[in-house]
């Protein structure tokens, strides 16, 4: 296999899209908005964005995506205990149980 050389052009497809968006509209992030964010901030919120989707679609709950994902609104929300104890430990428990099985599969080395 390829290993990462293989998602080189994927990377620099992403890094020439960032680029041309912060070029051409200033920001990186939600430039339409009123308040735009800096990269750092727009990048640190991703994560939860991520994980915000992935309960979407198993427990499609407790988001707009008319409205910004600020971790800080989430941590006070009764839906945040799904985005941040249940979903990582059903990650967590289905990772755990991926790498057992391989270890069973492969056996003793």
């Amino acid at each position: 296999g390829g290993g990462w050389v293989g998602h080189i052009g994927s990377a620099l497809l992403c890094g020439a899209f960032f680029a041309l968006r912060f070029k051409v509209m200033g920001a990186v992030g939600d430039a339409e908005a009123d308040q735009v964010w800096g990269f750092g901030e727009y990048l640190s919120a991703q994560p939860l964005a991520l994980l915000l989707y992935l309960q979407m679609a198993l427990v499609p709950v407790g988001l707009s995506l008319d409205h910004a994902v600020d971790p800080r609104v989430y941590l006070l929300e009764p839906h945040g205990y799904i985005i941040y104890v249940i979903l990582p430990s059903v990650i967590l428990v289905f990772g755990a149980a991926l790498v057992l099985l391989a270890a069973r599969r492969l056996g003793p080395a």
